[in-house]
């Protein structure tokens, strides 16, 4: 049975997503019985906010990363006249992903430039592909950078919702008062446990 793990060097495996599949290949020999890790998350690897909402639990030793996973519908042909256009301008600017980290404060200029991409009308397309400047790193019109600031909006609230409890709530739960000080019969219980390791 797998095993999660976050450094894809201890993985023993390799990921490979299938169609309606995913494919595990071992990188070389295992021994039996012995325990095999995979990484979550084939292509990036997923914070402990995401791994606590799709998966249920944390990696204690994994490094902070605060924010979380955004995964953008792709685009569809049938629905969407511009989509070669549209197609054709992500490959150029080398924008084919459509997961993007959304970390605290901070939004990737390549989530921002897809969006723009994706909201982008006729005649800013065609203006984008005419420039020899930053194109899609830039805002492309006054209409389309406010449509992109709403689907940001949206896109957060929408993974928020994810979320079973608010950050009030889990606060609440382990004591945490206004002022981010712990107060409560958990801090009691982990302030013994700390001052239990300080004695030993």
């Amino acid at each position: 049975m797998f095993n999660a793990v976050q450094d894809l060097k201890k993985s023993k495996v390799k990921v490979e997503p299938g169609q309606d599949s995913l494919i595990y290949f071992a990188k070389g020999k295992i021994k039996k019985g012995k325990q095999i890790f995979t990484p979550y998350g084939t292509r990036k690897t997923l914070t402990n906010a995401q791994l606590l909402m799709d998966y249920g639990f944390i990696i204690e030793d994994q490094p902070a990363i605060s924010g979380a996973q955004i995964v953008l519908d792709p685009l569809d042909p049938k629905k969407d006249k511009l989509f070669e256009d549209r197609k054709n301008l992500l490959t150029y600017y080398d924008l084919g992903d459509n997961e993007f980290q959304i970390e605290y404060n901070k939004l990737s200029n390549q989530f921002l430039a897809t969006l723009r991409a994706i909201y982008a009308n006729k005649e800013e397309l065609d203006q984008t592909t005419a420039k020899e400047n930053k194109g899609l790193y830039t805002p492309l019109s006054e209409r389309n950078e406010k449509i992109v600031e709403k689907m940001v909006v949206s896109l957060l609230k929408k993974q928020l919702k994810k979320y079973a409890t608010t950050i009030e709530e889990d606060e609440a739960l382990l004591g945490i008062n206004k002022s981010g000080e712990c107060d409560g019969d958990q801090c009691k219980v982990d302030n013994q446990k700390t001052d239990k390791d300080t004695k030993a």
